[in-house]
């Protein structure tokens, strides 16, 4: 009996660090992630052609899911 609570209290704490372990590098790749450098405008060059195909822009990222404020704050930065 005292050898099955045992595994048991065993099992159970390499859980609780095993989860602890993942969480803590889920934490460490966000504050990596936040430290990262913002993404430029982009070149005139892509502005360009993202200005030359704003209708298949336009349509390719409502159907992948982009809202319709965020689509609004793109063609403000490629049109200016």
């Amino acid at each position: 009996m005292t050898g099955y609570v045992f595994l048991l209290l065993l099992m159970t704490t390499t859980l609780i660090l095993g989860v602890g372990l993942v969480f803590l590098q889920r934490v460490k790749r966000m504050a990596e992630a936040s430290k990262l450098p913002q993404r430029d405008e982009g070149s005139g060059d892509e502005r360009k052609f993202l200005a030359e195909n704003w209708n298949l822009v336009e349509k390719t990222a409502l159907e992948h899911g982009m809202t319709p404020d965020e689509l609004a704050n793109v063609r403000r930065r490629v049109f200016g």
